[in-house]
């Protein structure tokens, strides 16, 4: 009787396996925890602490939402590397012409942490483009410390690459090795090649067969069902209302995800918006603006917080003097230890936090109405 009551107990005492987390997401009130893309972005950024090149491929067949998630990714990680490590980030995005010619694209960009985007790269490897892609290889692996014409020598700088290509193996082999990969779609002609960029891991298999059921029903039905335990319970995800199904691979592990465009997670961000060649639309009066932060501000003050933000957007528009200072003091400290508590304390700087008291000219406008 007494082993009956402890194997009772036992039963008892046995925790249930646990079911993943469901929360709401950019306005959909059932998203697996999991599946939400910020869990690859943290990884990424996080790495991106410690590494100063990473590479990222985003794989899948035309019109599955490559470019869109490359926009998305790099707005997430910028945002993310600045919110939690105060880490700028510029963004650019360039075509096939510009990778082909990488040492010209490098050079005629800020020496500043970039996120660069390289979209529709697919079949670079032929006679035509054998020269010019060698050169794109070699420049490649000085990316981080490459001389550019706005730097007076070489600086070392954080970026982040990403890829975006339909076929796996007709990427070069040299470009296509990487920190990261998404892959958008899984054909099956192509589901064997990309076992093999997988490692050819076995336990990939299933998850590479659900994600080919997923994505396949949800461009069909224009829903996808991503089951929960043995029970029939799960979420559906509507697709493209606002996600993608994406496989994300980091090397070690297979994840599922989905993505969304990036004007759900923030209708505007400037820094995005001046990314490609194409001129930005502004949306405000460049002059007024100018008046009004001065205003509130003083014309000292307001013309630094502009350096600063440029500075993060790409754009290094500090004096040629500061910059060869900077680059002095970054030079020195590659061969004398100094605590920057010390440096900070010498010149009477404060790392304080700030609240912001000044109102925008939007809620200034809202104020007036309701008087």
């Amino acid at each position: 009787m007494e082993i009956e009551q402890r194997v009772r107990q036992l039963s008892i005492d046995k925790p249930k396996k646990d079911l993943p987390v469901i929360q709401p997401w950019l306005g959909c009130e059932q998203v697996v925890g999991s599946h939400i893309l910020t869990t690859a972005v943290k990884e990424i950024v996080k790495e991106a602490r410690t590494l100063d090149a990473i590479k990222i491929n985003l794989i899948g067949d035309p019109g599955t939402g490559k470019s869109t998630l490359a926009e998305t990714l790099a707005h997430m990680i910028h945002k993310e590397a600045y919110e939690e490590y105060k880490i700028p980030f510029a963004v650019k995005i360039f075509k096939k012409e510009d990778l082909l010619n990488f040492r010209q694209t490098m050079s005629e960009i800020e020496p500043v942490n970039h996120i660069l985007v390289f979209d529709d790269v697919s079949f670079l490897a032929n006679r035509e483009n054998a020269e010019k892609l060698y050169d794109t290889k070699q420049a490649y692996t000085e990316i981080r410390h490459l001389k550019t014409d706005k730097a007076d020598a070489p600086i070392d700088v954080k970026i982040i690459s990403i890829f975006n290509f339909h076929y796996a193996y007709g990427f070069d082999k040299y470009m296509r090795e990487c920190n990261y990969a998404f892959f958008t779609s899984v054909g099956s002609s192509s589901k064997e090649n990309i076992q093999k960029v997988l490692e050819g891991n076995n336990r990939f298999q299933r998850k590479i067969y659900q994600f080919q059921k997923l994505h396949r029903k949800g461009k069909i039905t224009g829903e996808f069902f991503y089951p929960l335990g043995r029970h029939g319970k799960g979420v559906v995800y509507h697709y493209r209302k606002p996600f993608i199904p994406v496989l994300f691979h980091n090397t070690a592990e297979l994840k599922f995800l989905v993505s969304p465009q990036r004007t759900l997670i923030d209708p505007v961000c400037s820094i995005c918006e001046n990314s490609r060649h194409e001129p930005v639309i502004n949306d405000v009066n460049v002059e007024e603006f100018a008046q009004d932060i001065e205003y509130k501000f003083g014309v000292q003050i307001a013309r630094n917080a502009v350096r600063i933000m440029l500075l993060k957007a790409g754009l290094d528009v500090y004096p040629k003097s500061v910059k060869r200072c900077e680059e002095y003091i970054s030079r020195y400290l590659l061969y004398k230890k100094m605590n920057f508590n010390d440096l900070m304390d010498h010149y009477k700087f404060k790392n304080s936090r700030i609240r912001l008291d000044e109102k925008l000219p939007e809620d200034e406008s809202y104020d007036e109405k309701k008087e």
